[in-house]
Formats: C-alpha cells, structure tokens, sequence
C-alpha cells in the first residue's frame, strides 16, 4: 500500500477524501452549468447531495433517520455507517469519473496532463494550486497521484482489509468519537449553567 494510505484509515482520512471528492465535483457541476450541460451538473448535485449525508454524519443524523438508515445505539455506529456508504460512493464515483474527465477536456478545450488550458482546467485536472493528489487526472485509477487513484487505494484498502477494516479504523480515531457523542446528548455542564443562569435573573 502506497504511503498515501494508511493501514486501517481513519475515520479523519476518509472524511478528507469525501470533502475533496465533494468539493472537486461542486467545481465540475458549475462548469456543466455555465456551459448549458444541465443533465450531467444535476447527476453531480445528486450524488453530492447523498456524499453530504456522510460528511459529518452526526450534524445530518436526523436526515439519516428520515430516510430510514439505523443510527440507534452507540455514537460509533453512525460512524460505521458513513464509512460504509462512503466506500460505495467512493467505488461509485469510480465509474463515473473517466466520462467527467472526457467532458471536462471536452469543455475546457484542455489535456488532462501537461500544459492545462488555464487556470480553471489546471484546478479541476491536477487540483488547486498548493493542493496534492486533488486533481480528476484523466479520471482512471491508472493516473498516479490523482483523486480517483487516491479514491481506489482506500476502497482497495477497505476490501483487503475485510470486515474489521472500518472498526479497526474507529480505534484510531477514539477522540472522533467522544467530540461526536457530546454532540448527540445534552451537555450537562452547559445545562447546568444555563440553569444557573435562569436562576439568578429570576426566571422560573
């Protein structure tokens, strides 16, 4: 496994990933958009609306709860879950994103490597300036160093890794936990100050 990766990634690192992933696509939408191709930015506003979801699971838990997915129990939980679905999304993008490269070279008139064709194309092809391994490539898992290699090392990982990969994961990721479970239940001290408070100012 390439260096990038680590075995039994955390939680953080496939949190990152999602947010690039999430924010690369956000670009190419408005990019498909601006040059009247309406069908394909919708199917990326689609699949970024379910790669949010999974984004800081815990902010969007009652979402989660409308559309029927088990968040009950342990913080942890939640957690499992986005990193499961986040493997399938990351596998799912995987499809798409040699036919979103074609287009953007399409569209930007521009090589996917080399001497991009300005500097819109240089963001979406090898990632912002200052930025590493964010860039689409040629959108195939073959082009080293981009954002779908990246994306097919952690799913790769994730397979090799077998069923304990996420939950060996979560162990190295304890304190994600704990900030997330203040998050999911009332915070005593802060309940106890606001009552405090009410106290003091006369409010029954």
């Amino acid at each position: 496994m390439h260096k990038t990766v680590q075995s039994h990634s955390t939680y953080a690192i496939w949190q990152k990933w999602a947010k690039v992933l999430r924010r690369q696509l956000d670009r190419i939408a408005e990019i498909y958009e601006v040059h009247e191709e309406g069908i394909a930015a919708r199917r990326l506003h689609e699949f970024n609306g379910r790669l949010k979801l999974f984004i800081d699971p815990v902010a969007n838990a009652q979402e989660l709860a409308k559309r029927n997915f088990n968040i009950a129990g342990h913080v942890n939980n939640i957690y499992l879950l986005a990193l499961g679905s986040l493997d399938l999304l990351f596998r799912e993008a995987l499809t798409f994103l040699p036919g979103v490269s074609e287009d953007m070279q399409r569209i930007l008139n521009s090589p996917p490597s080399g001497q991009c064709n300005g500097r819109t194309a240089s963001d979406i092809f090898k990632g912002p300036h200052g930025t590493v391994h964010e860039g689409i490539g040629r959108g195939t898992t073959e082009d080293h160093g981009s954002l779908p290699w990246i994306l097919f090392l952690l799913v790769e990982e994730a397979e090799q890794g077998g069923s304990d990969y996420f939950s060996l994961g979560l162990a190295h990721s304890e304190e994600t936990a704990g900030r997330a479970q203040a998050q999911l239940e009332p915070h005593k001290a802060d309940l106890i100050h606001r009552r405090s408070r009410i106290t003091a100012t006369g409010v029954q």
